[in-house]
């Protein structure tokens, strides 16, 4: 897969898309940012053991009277970065195998050593849904900014801590056991992604953007994205609480029950027990408020998102009108002058480049004046009409038509050689004569003179060139009209008048 199809195949948009082997055979400033990711990973990986071997989990710190639990992982102050940076699996792969190397470590189970790893991937994930779903930026300037962070690191700390009961089930330990390493690993990655990661981004992240930009791909909004990545968001959101609420309540629940074989009153442990309760069960509202407002806020969200949509739908299609507007000709339906001329450069400039040929026709309704004379300018009108539809008729499918002016149009044949266009323009003489143009007045006959041009290779524009069709189409019509004229018989009879003046201008020897 090549990175442009890697970026069009459901990847973050911003992010860019995971294709260090194409990266880095395409050489430049995308293999120094493989070359840049493969060191990070180098001293990421190994970084996470320096927690197992230092004992950096559920470190027990009194604040104000209340004991907290901490743990020191190294690996996320890079990966957070990354995934913000580069993309998901830019961030965690890396995360991925330093957990990996901790579980080696630790003599986890085979089965539950490739699951466990799984966890701070799961909390990068909430980062990657987060920020896909918000116009947050990476560098954190602002309170906004700085708030969502603040916010989603939660949220990715409290996913990520699902380790811990990977951890816990895999060693069977106890509840004394289990709850400090469960909070060491929210508490202590949140604030990690606070203290540290926070300020590397503030400092980091424009230089960093600026020097990714020119190989992430453009961000783009389409239709069904909105909707695909907002649901799972919240979806996620939602999860992440309940499953603290629920584990909150088990590790109370736990750790009454191992006091209260120590109470004995048992009216104390009720009251204690009465006492979990009505902590926990206004967590659960809260959690069912949060669902209702989840589902409300994507509702919400959608309807706004549909709107806008359409807005943007109404836009494009004014946005077309008047693009047509700006170039057709209100009367015919045709090009107008100004477009026809920008079309004949730009097939000229395609011409001269790669070698092609092109032809180039002036025509001009004969005797126009006297239809206005005698039939007024509203049936002049549709004598014009009338006439750029059978020209339009006789053109082959790629031709191009535009109205010069008055009476006059232009049409443009790309790769066309000097008898094809001559053969071409008789086709579009012989159809104007032959049957008359249906008006308000009754059917008008009407002919037609053409002057026609190629390109010559001494041209050095296409005024050149259509000077030629003009001249010759002003020739058809001294020669009586109803007749094709081409640029070589203009420059033949031009030479030829040339060489008669000649003598005269000599004088008598």
């Amino acid at each position: 897969m090549s990175i442009k199809e890697a970026s069009a195949s459901g990847q973050t948009p911003g992010a860019i898309p995971f294709a260090p082997l194409q990266m880095f055979r395409a050489g430049g400033r995308a293999r120094r940012a493989v070359l840049l990711w493969l060191a990070l990973c180098t001293v990421t990986i190994p970084s996470g053991m320096l927690t197992r071997v230092f004992e950096w989990t559920g470190l027990a710190i009194e604040l104000g009277g209340v004991t907290v639990h901490l743990t020191v992982y190294l690996p996320l102050l890079i990966c957070v970065p990354l995934v913000l940076w580069y993309g998901f699996l830019w961030a965690a792969i890396p995360a991925y195998f330093s957990t990996f190397l901790v579980a080696v470590l630790g003599n986890m189970p085979t089965p539950w050593l490739w699951i466990f790893p799984l966890a701070n991937p799961l909390g990068l994930a909430m980062f990657t849904l987060m920020y896909r779903v918000s116009s947050l930026r990476s560098d954190v300037r602002g309170s906004t900014s700085i708030a969502g962070f603040s916010a989603i690191a939660l949220v990715a700390a409290l996913a990520g801590s699902a380790g811990a009961f990977v951890w816990v089930y895999a060693n069977r330990v106890g509840v004394n056991t289990a709850y400090p390493v469960w909070q060491g690993w929210w508490l202590g990655g949140w604030l990690q992604a606070l203290c540290f990661t926070l300020p590397t981004l503030w400092l980091l992240s424009p230089t960093i953007e600026r020097w990714l930009a020119p190989i992430k791909p453009k961000r783009s909004l389409q239709r069904r994205d909105f909707s695909h990545r907002l649901l799972p968001a919240i979806v996620s959101v939602v999860v992440v609480l309940v499953t603290y609420v629920t584990a909150a309540r088990l590790f109370s629940l736990k750790q009454f029950e191992a006091a209260a074989a120590s109470i004995g009153d048992p009216a104390v442990a009720q009251q204690m027990l009465n006492s979990i309760d009505s902590l926990s069960y206004p967590l659960y509202v809260l959690a069912a408020t949060l669902v209702a407002i989840g589902f409300f806020g994507y509702r919400a969200a959608m309807y706004w998102n549909h709107t806008l949509l359409k807005a943007n739908d109404l836009l494009k299609e004014h946005n077309l009108e008047l693009e047509k507007l700006a170039t057709t000709d209100t009367l015919t339906g045709v090009y107008n002058r100004r477009k026809v001329l920008e079309l004949l450069h730009a097939e000229f400039e395609r011409a001269k480049r790669n070698g092609l040929d092109l032809g180039v026709m002036m025509i001009d309704a004969d005797s126009f004046k006297r239809v206005n004379d005698t039939y007024g300018h509203l049936v002049g009108d549709e004598v014009i009409t009338g006439l750029a539809g059978r020209l339009q008729s006789e053109l082959r499918e790629y031709d191009l038509l535009g109205r010069y002016g008055g009476e006059e149009f232009i049409a443009i044949l790309p790769q066309t050689v000097h008898e094809q266009t001559r053969v071409i323009a008789e086709r579009i003489r012989a159809a104007v004569a032959a049957e008359p143009l249906e008006t308000s007045a009754g059917p008008l006959s009407m002919t037609v003179s053409l002057g026609f041009a190629t390109l010559r290779a001494e041209d050095p524009d296409e005024n050149g060139q259509l000077d030629r069709a003009d001249r010759a189409l002003l020739l058809a019509k001294e020669a009586g009209r109803n007749r094709v004229i081409s640029g070589h018989e203009v420059l033949a009879a031009e030479a030829q008048t040339a060489a008669k003046k000649e003598p005269e201008l000599a004088g008598p020897v």
